[in-house]
């Protein structure tokens, strides 16, 4: 057994343990409380995708050291950080979405 291999494949499989949890709680999340709206204007969608991502990207990268040094190395780091991204992605940064809704509204005749 090559033992390289075998810690890529640990570390994969903490790190998919992780991401399939998160999977989960947004699932329930959404099926059970959540419901938000996803419907926007053009440009408001755009701006919607564009900062999620940004958003995602940087927790991930953020999350990365410390989490490795609070978990002293462990790949259980990795599937922490991975939960906390698809919670982010599916929870957190959807609950913006109603305001994003708002944008490009007009109020109508005054």
């Amino acid at each position: 057994m090559d033992p390289e291999n075998l810690a890529s494949g640990v570390k994969t499989a903490y790190t998919l343990l992780g991401a399939l949890m998160g999977m989960i709680l947004v699932y329930l999340a959404d099926e059970t409380r959540l419901h938000f709206p996803v419907s926007a204007c053009w440009w408001a969608q755009i701006l919607k995708l564009a900062l999620g991502l940004a958003l995602v990207a940087a927790v991930k990268a953020l999350l990365k050291a410390p989490l490795l040094s609070l978990f002293r190395g462990h790949d259980l780091a990795n599937a922490v950080r991975y939960f906390l991204v698809v919670v982010t992605a599916g929870i957190l940064w959807p609950l913006t979405f109603p305001w994003f809704s708002r944008l490009g509204r007009t109020s109508g005749p005054k």
